[in-house]
């Protein structure tokens, strides 16, 4: 199984150029100590993921959710328990708890996982809320497109206010419809993909 930062690099080096990952690596070496040396610890994925946003010029939250949607192929790929009997992106998320901690600890050893509470809204609504930051927020937005992507469906993330007594408590409402056309699948909330791939 890949690691994190194997599947991260393959990300930029595909959509980027060796060019622009050899940035991207030098600028996350300068945010990192040498005391974070395992692979797969969260303190050089936020390294990467942030030397990224450097490079590329673009707002953390954006690049997050940039790296879920592209993250999300290569997590159906290396964990077929994740779509094993589950044939929607709302099925997934109903499953949300006991699936997020077997990945993500794989992924991102020693990494806290949220614990994520669901709700079905409608017929085509789910509500995700956790409490964590706001990348984490932006890294499921694009995780639910790609998965979106991966079962034919058009896939809409609107981020909703927290409650006044819990400011750190993210809402997600994401709105599922089937749609077949692979070429009008939308981007992540906010990106511009056609400025964000520009070299």
């Amino acid at each position: 199984m890949r690691s994190i930062l194997v599947l991260l690099e393959d990300i930029v080096r595909l959509e980027f150029g060796p060019g622009e990952l050899a940035s991207v690596r030098a600028e996350a070496s300068t945010q990192v100590g040498d005391a974070d040396s395992g692979s797969g610890s969260s303190a050089r994925v936020s390294a990467f993921v942030r030397a990224l946003c450097q490079v590329r010029r673009r707002p953390l939250p954006e690049v997050y959710a940039f790296v879920g949607m592209q993250l999300a192929p290569s997590v159906v790929k290396d964990f077929p328990m994740v779509t094993r009997d589950r044939q929607s992106t709302r099925l997934v998320l109903l499953q949300i708890n006991q699936l997020a901690p077997a990945v993500l600890d794989a992924l991102v050893p020693g990494v806290e996982v949220p614990a994520f509470d669901v709700e079905l809204i409608d017929a085509e609504t789910v509500r995700v809320s956790f409490t964590g930051t706001t990348e984490m927020a932006s890294l499921l937005e694009g995780a639910v497109r790609g998965l979106g992507q991966h079962f034919g469906e058009r896939v809409e993330p609107t981020r909703a206010s927290p409650p006044s007594y819990a400011p750190n408590r993210r809402l997600i409402d994401i709105k599922i419809t089937p749609d077949r056309r692979t070429d009008d699948v939308p981007s992540p909330t906010g990106v511009d993909r056609r400025k964000f791939f520009s070299f």
